[in-house]
């Protein structure tokens, strides 16, 4: 073993001890002069003749075991015969680590700066680092068998040390062999550290069992972390910076535990291997900062979402909330504590005296459906029934009311909307004197605004504010009064005749204020009072001619029935666009004339073929056939059989042998299957023909908080719907919905 000046003089004395001798005094003088003037007068008052050799990051603890064990003394002793005072070297005071590094004739830089001291918070300090209150080790220590295979190898039975991060709790395995720790318990008198060299020697002959029996995990990015920031008080620029030492090392673990094992884990009850793996996975989410927090716990509240109880931060985040709550009043935790409690507080609905690490939330930042309709004084299924309508939330959320959760910034608008009287259709009817048509007219218009968004929704119910019903009401009556119609004015029925417009257009001028005149008529109730400039009106709602032919105009100027025009609509056989009803202001299909022209030069019907030739249409039809001239379209398909017009008017009768013409009866089973083909030929939805005219073949996908599309089918007296909903009778006149697939 190396002295600490000069040569030395091993011998070994009937303990078995290694002893150092201090030389002549010669050599001394001249290492001494070589030393500071701080560690000359240390060695001026040296009591030790013999004294072991600092170690690399030995601690304070450590070194008096040693010096104890090499001068056969128990620590206790140390006290009473040398006055190092024992109880202030485990409490890590510079002033009792510079008198014993006195006594033995050395500088306490080294012994200093690697143990643990205490300070007035209760807390320690190693190396410049804050561990907090518990994260040294006092009542027993761990080592690496390795490590003191090789102290005892070079230095003999006074060789192997403690180091500093063997006494840190965070740091489970040994960063140079990659072995856990193993823990030691020994015997410790009061107010003395426990002494270190005695307990480890007496277990050098178990060193090679220990070794082979450690486990040895997966190297930790956390431990690497808190090694590099423990030795040498660099820092990665992480967001684990800004926390204390201790801090940062137990809250990855417990970020860790509870990925790994739920929220519910005890980590203490963990193994150091699991605690290992536990610090590497928290490490991974603490590491990203802010946005790997955030959205590791917005995780762990949404795993919460459909279960049960009361919903508050300890169910939501679990043992990160139990964890951070005992240690909130702790400032190295206090970034973590502030963010995570904003995290919390903006994804679970809380009441505002809910106190959330150890603040109250205050304002509300989230609101569950729950909250939300005691706030405005409504019920829950009808608040879920506006905020899906009004896409503030998923209809697919089958979670429980007070598991919903709502953006309160988002529905800030809507809650001041709803904080007003709520009216149902019949509640406005009572209020106003209006009929159903009307209310219907004004909403289509813009004036009640319904605030369940079921303009277009099957089966559902309107609901008005009391204000929004108010203050509408007050713009359409509010006009100057008069006694009598003026000249140039009508009511709001009759202009809408004269100007060939709805209803609802009327009004909507009304309520922009689109008309330069409004009159009140005394006398009158209700819509039936508002009076309006008839001119003014019609040059409003004047539209022009829509371009092309619909339907019914196809048919008047082919001279076809409705089925086969409603085919050549279908199969595209025109020229088609879409255009709106000048009337209802609706979108339909249009076919230009010119490829309804073109289409009546190419191609003519059998009836109108059979007037051309003057002969009865069966029999033009087996002349037709005679002639080998087949129909152009499929007459079953179509309804109507057409030929080539050139080839067909030109065709001369007197050629086709009479004996060719033929005229064929169906039979009965074929009249029969005749019927049934026509009946299987169902004609297209008339949506889907205007689809296919705006270029979207394909069925346009139902937007996901839209109600599913509807197919509508009168049925007549008597008839029964058989299915699901049981054997029912409807009444006439009714129709019924099928949900299209």
């Amino acid at each position: 073993m190396p002295a600490a000046c000069g040569t030395t003089t091993r011998f070994s004395p009937p303990t078995g001890r290694t002893w150092i001798r201090v030389p002549s005094s010669s050599p001394r003088r001249t290492d001494m002069a070589r030393r500071s003037p701080a560690t000359r007068r240390a060695q001026s008052r040296s009591i030790f003749g013999v004294r072991p050799e600092p170690k690399p990051r030995e601690t304070a603890g450590s070194y008096l075991s040693r010096l104890a064990f090499l001068h056969g003394r128990l620590i206790p002793d140390m006290k009473t015969e040398t006055g190092i005072d024992v109880r202030q070297i485990d409490l890590g005071s510079e002033a009792a680590i510079r008198t014993m590094a006195g006594m033995c004739g050395m500088g306490h830089g080294s012994l200093a700066r690697w143990s643990p001291r205490r300070d007035h918070t209760g807390g320690w300090l190693l190396h410049g680092q804050e561990m907090g209150a518990g994260q040294i080790e006092r009542t027993f220590f761990r080592f690496c068998p390795a490590c003191i295979a090789a102290d005892i190898e070079a230095g003999g039975r006074t060789g192997p040390y403690m180091r500093a991060e063997w006494t840190v709790s965070a740091l489970r395995t040994c960063s140079e062999h990659g072995l856990v720790l193993t823990t030691a318990s020994p015997e410790r008198e009061f107010f003395a550290p426990y002494d270190f060299a005695r307990t480890v020697l007496a277990m050098v002959p178990e060193m090679g069992r220990l070794s082979a029996e450690a486990e040895r995990p997966r190297s930790s990015p956390l431990e690497a972390y808190l090694t590099d920031r423990l030795l040498s008080g660099t820092k990665k620029k992480s967001w684990l910076d800004d926390l204390s030492f201790h801090a940062a090392a137990d809250l990855s673990e417990v970020f860790g535990a509870v990925a790994l094992h739920g929220k519910k884990v005890r980590v203490t009850k963990l193994t150091p291997v699991q605690r290992v793996e536990a610090g590497a996975a928290g490490y991974a989410v603490l590491a990203e900062g802010h946005a790997g927090i955030r959205r590791f716990l917005i995780r762990l509240i949404r795993e919460t979402q459909n279960g049960k109880g009361v919903w508050g931060p300890q169910l939501a985040i679990g043992r990160i909330n139990d964890f951070l709550d005992a240690r909130k009043c702790d400032p190295g935790y206090a970034p973590a504590v502030e963010y995570i409690r904003g995290v919390v507080v903006d994804e679970v609905p809380l009441e505002p005296d809910v106190e959330v690490l150890g603040q109250p939330v205050g304002t509300r930042r989230v609101w569950n459906l729950r909250s939300l309709a005691r706030e405005v004084g409504t019920t829950v299924p009808l608040l879920k029934k506006i905020l899906v309508r009004n896409r503030y939330m998923s209809a697919k959320a089958d979670f429980r009311a007070s598991r919903s959760m709502v953006d309160t910034d988002k529905v800030r608008a809507l809650v001041a909307t709803l904080d007003d009287e709520i009216l149902t259709l019949p509640g406005v009817m009572e209020r106003t004197g209006l009929t159903r048509r009307h209310i219907e007219a004004i909403v289509q218009a813009g004036g009640f605004v319904s605030v369940t968004a079921a303009g277009k929704v099957y089966n559902a119910q309107h609901r008005f504010t009391a204000k929004n019903v108010d203050g509408t009401m007050e713009t359409l009556l509010g006009g100057e009064v008069v006694d009598k119609i003026p000249s140039g004015m009508s009511t709001l029925a009759d202009a809408r005749h004269a100007a060939i417009c709805t209803f609802s257009e009327v009004l909507k001028l009304v309520l922009e204020g689109g008309l330069s005149w409004i009159g009140y008529l005394q006398g009158a109730e209700g819509l039936d009072a508002i009076l309006v400039p008839t001119a003014e009106v019609t040059m409003l709602t004047t539209r022009e001619k829509a371009p092309g032919l619909t339907r019914i105009g196809v048919q008047r100027r082919t001279g076809l029935t409705q089925k086969p025009v409603q085919m050549l609509f279908e199969r595209q056989i025109f020229d088609l666009h879409v255009v709106r009803n000048p009337v209802k202001r609706s979108e339909e299909v249009a076919a230009s004339e010119e490829s309804v022209d073109r289409f009546m030069h190419e191609h003519i019907a059998l009836h109108a073929l059979a007037k051309h030739h003057g002969v009865h249409f069966r029999r033009m039809k087996a002349i037709m056939e005679a002639a080998g001239i087949p129909p152009v379209f499929d007459p079953v398909e179509f309804h109507a059989t057409f030929y080539p017009r050139q080839l067909a008017e030109g065709l001369d009768l007197n050629a086709i042998d009479p004996e060719d013409v033929v005229l064929t009866r169906r039979t009965r089973a074929e009249s029969l299957e005749h019927q049934s083909e026509i009946r299987n030929a169902k004609a297209r939805l008339a949506t889907e023909v205007l689809r296919d005219a705006k270029g979207q073949r394909s069925a346009v996908p139902a937007e996901p908080d839209e109600e599913p599309a509807r197919r509508w089918t009168r049925l007549g007296r008597s008839r029964r719907i058989k299915g699901e909903i049981s054997r029912r009778r409807v009444p006439s006149r009714r129709w019924t919905a099928e949900r299209v697939s």
